[in-house]
């Protein structure tokens, strides 16, 4: 029996069942590079959303800062008689800057207004007595208003929730206070007494560290972000306390 030749029909079917063997080994392999080239595809797509940009976690904003001081923030150790109150609020510009992973770092510069109460001493005469010269002292209210002003420095950690961000922070803050009352200037011996005495006039720079938390809320173009911050600073002069402060804050940033 003849298999060879063309006009073989054994012989044709063969040369069919060949070339339709070979094309589906092709056109598997052609699938197979296409499933490959959609599914490098898909990982780019997928690669591209899982690094967006975000605009409520990286960005840099800035605004302002309001708040109320919710304990006293200076505190002298010069005796009865001498004393500050601050004023319940304290304002300032701010400015946040939004990392990756939920970080930031927010700075800023808050200002508190203290008045400040005191005595001075006007000298009425002098009187000698067994000891020798003695002045003769008239005691009179006095009032000045002293400023602060603090520049924190705080890293945050936010939690992305649906309709808002909570934080923590922790970081440092360094405080300038100028015209604060400190004590009053010596007697120089052998020279007469002074006609007034006053308290003297300081300006002091103290450092501290911060911790605080809150939440950032996005409303609309403006974020607010009300919280709580405690800051404890060194005693920057010995007749100063150190203090303890917990300041209530809310920021409105665009």
């Amino acid at each position: 029996m003849e298999w060879r030749g063309s006009g073989c029909p054994a012989g044709r079917w063969a040369a069919l069942f060949s070339v339709a063997v070979f094309a589906d080994r092709l056109a598997g392999q052609s699938s197979i590079f296409d499933l490959g080239s959609e599914a490098e595809q898909g990982d780019r797509r997928a690669h591209h959303r899982r690094i967006p940009s975000d605009e409520f976690e990286k960005r840099v904003s800035v605004g302002i800062k309001v708040g109320a001081p919710m304990t006293r923030f200076l505190t002298f150790d010069l005796g009865p008689g001498t004393d500050a109150h601050t004023k319940r609020y304290t304002i300032g510009p701010v400015m946040d800057i939004g990392l990756y992973r939920g970080f930031g770092i927010e700075v800023g510069a808050m200002y508190k207004h203290i008045d400040e109460q005191s005595y001075s001493a006007t000298l009425l005469s002098i009187v000698d007595t067994d000891e020798g010269p003695a002045a003769n002292y008239r005691y009179n209210h006095v009032s000045r208003v002293g400023r602060s002003w603090e520049f924190p420095v705080a890293v945050q950690y936010h939690i992305s929730l649906r309709s808002m961000r909570p934080y923590l922070e922790g970081g440092l803050s360094r405080n300038r206070l100028s015209n604060i009352y400190g004590p009053w200037p010596q007697f120089i011996e052998g020279a007469p007494p002074p006609a007034e005495r006053l308290p003297s006039l300081n300006s002091v720079n103290r450092r501290g560290v911060l911790f605080g938390g809150g939440a950032e809320i996005k409303l609309h173009m403006i974020h607010v972000t009300p919280g709580l911050r405690y800051t404890h600073y060194s005693k920057g002069e010995w007749f100063l306390l150190t203090p303890n402060t917990v300041d209530f804050l809310v920021g409105f940033t665009f």
